[in-house]
């Protein structure tokens, strides 16, 4: 156990809060709030990259296969019968 104290709800704002601060004087850039998509794809693209990572660590390959539009709607759209 560490004998620093814990981070309070008000701390956790401030730092967020300085960060966005931070990257707005650093790269100019000022702060863009992303939507779920986007931030589900980028989650994505980091996992993919992860995985393809460790793979080759293990000394595997990793392909991505990319199924067929019609195949992926269908499955997913299609109820499931009881």
């Amino acid at each position: 156990m560490s004998d620093r104290p814990r981070r309070t709800p008000k701390d956790t704002t401030a730092h967020e809060l300085a960060r966005i601060v931070y990257n707005m004087m650093r790269f100019g850039v000022a702060y863009m709030k992303r939507d779920e998509e986007a931030y589900a794809e980028q989650v994505r693209e980091k996992l993919e990259k992860q995985l393809k990572r460790r793979a080759k660590e293990l000394g595997f390959e990793v392909t991505k296969v990319e199924l067929p539009a019609s195949d992926a709607t269908s499955a997913s759209d299609t109820p499931l019968s009881v």
